[in-house]
């Protein structure tokens, strides 16, 4: 996230807009070190309530603000973010509802506001077992994970300029690779603290994270794009 602050250039001054944040770690560990105003998104209420809660729990809910929301429709105001942050989200939304969310994050943004964003790409054709994996452990239609290609057209399409795309699929490849082997070693202590059913959950989901990205069709990119 240091990553994010600096590429978005991110202080107390800014509003920033969190697409799709899950339970909010990224977004509150930016407004700990940062005091920036937030508002995170996020389409699934029980998601959103946990987010808040933990919200609440770190003392940050006068810099931080939840909305349970669909980006695709939602309005919070034009104009009104300075920087925006997207994390592994527009893989899980398909055409065309996924051009549309681009294009609504456009127009929250101000004129000038960068968009930061790390996302699946395709780099091959998938195998049988790779399409299995995104469907039912990535929740991703692997006919709608694109290429950097595909992406850079649709902001383009939406009107963002100034596209950066950063290959990332080396680091993201042994990333997985090392948290999947740290599963393993880290078992016992695992299983201990929070039960065989964690641990069992935890270790499938990174060997099939770790397996997909071993098979190199695969990647993954950074991108940073602007409003103009």
């Amino acid at each position: 996230m240091d990553r994010a602050i600096e590429q978005l250039h991110i202080d107390s001054y800014k509003k920033l807009l969190d697409i799709g944040s899950g339970i909010g770690g990224p977004v509150r560990y930016i407004v700990h070190k940062t005091k920036c105003h937030a508002t995170a998104v996020e389409l699934q209420p029980d998601l959103n309530s946990i987010g808040e809660h933990l919200t609440k729990r770190c003392g940050l809910q006068e810099y931080l603000t939840h909305i349970c929301g669909d980006m695709e429709n939602i309005d919070l105001g034009h104009n009104l973010f300075d920087s925006a942050l997207t994390l592994l989200v527009l893989l899980h939304i398909p055409n065309p509802h996924r051009q549309k969310v681009i294009e609504s994050v456009y127009k929250h943004l101000k004129p000038g506001a960068k968009w930061y964003l790390e996302e699946f790409t395709r780099i091959g054709e998938f195998t049988i077992e790779d399409k299995e994996i995104l469907k039912d452990d990535v929740y991703c239609d692997p006919d709608s994970l694109y290429t950097t290609d595909e992406y850079r057209e649709m902001f383009i399409q939406a009107g963002f300029t100034n596209i950066e795309i950063t290959d990332m699929t080396d680091v993201w490849t042994e990333f997985v690779k090392e948290r999947w082997e740290i599963a393993v070693d880290n078992k016992e202590r695992c299983i201990a603290v929070h039960g065989e059913a964690v641990y069992k959950a935890q270790e499938y989901f990174n060997r099939k994270i770790n397996k997909l990205f071993q098979h190199g069709k695969v990647g993954g990119a950074m991108m940073v794009v602007q409003k103009l």
